[in-house]
């Protein structure tokens, strides 16, 4: 008997971590979709959770790091502390998408305001909304990586003029 309901336990068990697992993937997959769609749209939020300096990677605040591209204007805000930060408004140009031979999709565009111009590079993850960004500065500041999530955005996740006023950097 105590066989019986140990083998039905275990069922139980690997048939709930398999349902877990499929149910995870596939939210994984409609965040790659959704993604995908949003770079397509040229209408997207990037709030990054990680920044990479090139020595070291340090946890961000998504609410204060991100890259948003919205009605052709770039929105570009890092703020890895108070004496490096960065907040801009840029247009954006030279929109390239491709996908590469293992199902990563790289999304690149210049951004150029007021004398300054900045290519950016975004990889979405095959099957995620999981991304990484390379920011490459033509002539001003250095470069930058930052990794988060992609998704569409709404003028309700973020409000660009309040951000930029409360750092007044341009």
């Amino acid at each position: 008997m105590k066989n019986i309901v140990m083998i039905l336990v275990m069922i139980l068990l690997s048939t709930g971590f398999a349902l877990s697992q499929q149910q995870y993937e596939s939210s994984d997959l409609v965040l790659y979709q959704t993604a995908i769609k949003a770079i397509k749209d040229r209408n997207f939020v990037f709030r990054a959770n990680t920044y990479d300096d090139g020595h070291h990677l340090y946890s961000v605040d998504p609410k204060r790091n991100f890259i948003i591209l919205e009605d052709d204007k770039v929105t570009i805000q890092i703020y890895e502390s108070a004496q490096n930060s960065f907040a801009a408004e840029f247009s954006p140009s030279n929109f390239k998408m491709k996908m590469n031979k293992s199902g990563d999709v790289n999304f690149e565009m210049l951004c150029k305001n007021k004398g300054n111009s900045l290519k950016i590079k975004i990889t979405v993850e095959k099957g995620s909304g999981k991304c990484i960004v390379r920011g490459v500065p033509i002539n001003f500041h250095s470069s930058f990586v930052l990794m988060g999530e992609l998704s569409e955005y709404n003028v309700s996740d973020l409000i660009r003029t309040s951000i930029l006023q409360i750092f007044q950097l341009n």
